[in-house]
């Protein structure tokens, strides 16, 4: 399965299974909490390591991401929210520079 495919099955996934969808906000600061409340749900998803910001309705990741499947559910989540207009998910994932210590 290409990665987009994956992408938009997970967030129309997330779209059915998320209750009360259509009734939230599409402020920058309502998609934020939202997207943060989702992802605070997932074992994955570390705060310590990412900040989400939101402008226009825009969503910008940045940080660590252990993983690109990470990516991926981070992506979905925040596309499956009512007001977001798109995704720009910077953060890196991988070895880190220098490699391990």
């Amino acid at each position: 399965m290409r990665v987009r495919e994956l992408m938009n099955s997970a967030a129309v996934w997330l779209a059915e299974t998320m209750p009360g969808r259509a009734g939230r906000s599409s402020s920058d600061d309502s998609i934020r909490r939202a997207l943060l409340a989702q992802l605070s749900s997932q074992r994955w998803w570390d705060p310590d390591r990412c900040d989400v910001a939101v402008r226009d309705g825009i969503v910008q990741i940045a940080g660590a991401a252990a993983s690109a499947q990470e990516k991926i559910a981070t992506r979905a989540a925040a596309e499956s929210i009512a007001g977001v207009r798109g995704v720009n998910d910077h953060r890196s994932y991988g070895v880190p520079e220098g490699g391990f210590h």
